[in-house]
């Protein structure tokens, strides 16, 4: 199928921890995004029923590039903006505590292809909105060390959907997604980790005649290929993961458009 400017909006569940990232570009195509852009279904007035995000209590987790907990940001609505005389947004959770409002993290970067990592335990039904413009062509994004990536169209993708830039022959130059060493990996509804899952390449495939993708890193460290993950795993629109690439250089994943020709 083939569109211009085709335009919509996903509402992505937050229940306990998940990735989420942009599933539409800006409209007119840009690709740049802040947090001030992760529209939450928070109570703007004060005089809600208490569902949707709790400000103060649902956050954003801000990681660094080995996956470890920096510091989480909350949600200040409308009401609480007005009260502090600040800006409505993200603010730190240890300075919203002490009600200190003076840094407002709504102009940190969300570069398209990317993802954040959020927790809405606290709340019951809470969402988080992206809108924009369907990309037109597949989205390439690098990654390097530990990087949280969005199912950045408005379809659902399974692992087999993902396409890293791996040598599928053996004989390449090293460079790009390394097989077996960088990886997947996958957490549990509290953001703890589970299990890790590597790419084998064709070469790999055909030397024990299995399905080219993803598999358990602790069955491949044992050369057991025998439960493929591609179709096991799916991504909503706007949900995302955590991919892990210290082993290579120039490492990248690829998501393709919803409007590709089938």
């Amino acid at each position: 199928m083939e569109s211009a400017n085709t335009v919509g909006y996903v509402e992505k569940p937050v229940e306990n921890y998940e990735f989420i990232g942009p599933a539409f570009t800006q409209v007119g195509g840009g690709e740049s995004f802040t947090y001030a852009d992760i529209a939450v279904n928070c109570d703007e007035t004060g005089e809600g029923d208490g569902s949707g995000w709790q400000p103060l209590l649902d956050y954003i987790v801000i990681l660094n590039e080995n996956g470890t907990y920096v510091r989480k940001l909350v949600y200040a609505p409308q009401y609480i903006a007005d009260a502090y005389e600040c800006e409505k947004g993200w603010y730190d959770a240890d300075d919203a505590s002490e009600e200190i409002y003076t840094t407002c993290w709504n102009s940190t970067a969300l570069t398209f292809g990317y993802g954040v990592q959020v927790c809405g335990t606290a709340g019951a039904g809470a969402k988080a909105t992206f809108k924009g413009e369907v990309k037109a062509t597949p989205t390439v994004t690098d990654v390097e060390n530990y990087m949280a990536i969005a199912n950045c169209s408005p379809m659902t993708i399974t692992l087999g959907d993902l396409v890293v830039n791996c040598d599928e022959t053996g004989e390449g130059d090293g460079s790009g997604w390394q097989p077996l060493l960088d990886y997947i990996v996958m957490l549990n509804t509290n953001g703890t980790y589970v299990r890790k899952l590597v790419y084998a390449p064709q070469y790999i495939a055909d030397a024990y005649e299995c399905t080219k993708g993803w598999y358990d890193a602790d069955d491949a460290s044992e050369e057991i290929y025998t439960t493929c993950w591609n179709n096991l795993v799916s991504y909503a629109p706007g949900e995302g993961f955590q991919m892990c690439a210290t082993a290579g250089a120039n490492a990248t994943v690829t998501v393709k458009s919803a409007l590709a020709a089938e």
